[in-house]
This record gives structure tokens, C-alpha cells and sequence, in this order.
């Protein structure tokens, strides 16, 4: 965007990404079995694969036949760190940025889609193609 690196330092301390999911029915949610191998190769920590109760839309009356009704919101919050700070003003990769951010705890809109999947508020699936990457 042609803005110096420095001007963008000494102005930003958040940067927030927001989303939303659809919340699923709680009339008609019903549970959903995948193995531990597929929760792993989806994002899931391999040591709570096994304990995870997801589900899955079914659709009833209540929801209109489409197993959701209402949204809840997912965001990704960026701390701009001095340790940020500094690797912007060295011009490290986007790439490089995120992975320190994540290192600092930053949890991304993945992250938190397969949680709100994981406490059985949303189907794997919503969280999968709202956080689909282009």
C-alpha cells in the first residue's frame, strides 16, 4: 500500500478479524463420529481428539429445516508486540509475523471455528468453509 513501516508501527496496537458461524439447532443437533486420524489432519490437539463431542445439523421445524438458527462470531486478535513491531520495521514476511504472533498466543479464526465446533456450537463443516483459506 506504499505506507512506510514505521508509520504503521507507531499506529497500530490490535488488529481484530472477525467472522461469523451459523449456530446450530438446538433442537435438532445430533452427534458426529470422526476418526481421531481426520481431527488431527483437520487442526484438532491430537491428546483431546479422542474426548471430542462434535455434531452436526440435522434440520426440524424449529429451524426452518436447515439445522441452524442464529449466528454466533469467531475473531483472530493480533497484539502488535514490540516483537511485532520490530519485525514489521525489518520487513519480515507476513508468513514469519503470524507464525511469531501465534507463538505469542494469537489464536486464529480456525483456531477459534474448531472450538466453537469442539464445544458443539457450530458442524465441523461451517467452521471448515467459513475459515477456508482463498
Amino acid at each position: 500500500m506504499g505506507i512506510e513501516p514505521f508509520l504503521v508501527v507507531a499506529s497500530l496496537n490490535t488488529i481484530v478479524a472477525q467472522r461469523l458461524l451459523r449456530r446450530l439447532c438446538e433442537e435438532c443437533k445430533s452427534d458426529r463420529v470422526l476418526p481421531k486420524e481426520k481431527l488431527q489432519e483437520l487442526g484438532f490437539d491430537p491428546s483431546k481428539a479422542d474426548r471430542l463431542r462434535l455434531k452436526e445439523a440435522r434440520g426440524c421445524a424449529a429451524c426452518g429445516n436447515t439445522g441452524y438458527k442464529g449466528r454466533m462470531a469467531i475473531y483472530e486478535i493480533l497484539d502488535f508486540n514490540q516483537v511485532l513491531k520490530e519485525m514489521v520495521l525489518r520487513g519480515d514476511s507476513i508468513l514469519d509475523i503470524k507464525r511469531r504472533a501465534m507463538k505469542d498466543g494469537m489464536q486464529t479464526l480456525r483456531m477459534s471455528a474448531l472450538a466453537k465446533a469442539a464445544a458443539g456450537m457450530t458442524s465441523l463443516e461451517e467452521a471448515l468453509t467459513i475459515t477456508m483459506e482463498n
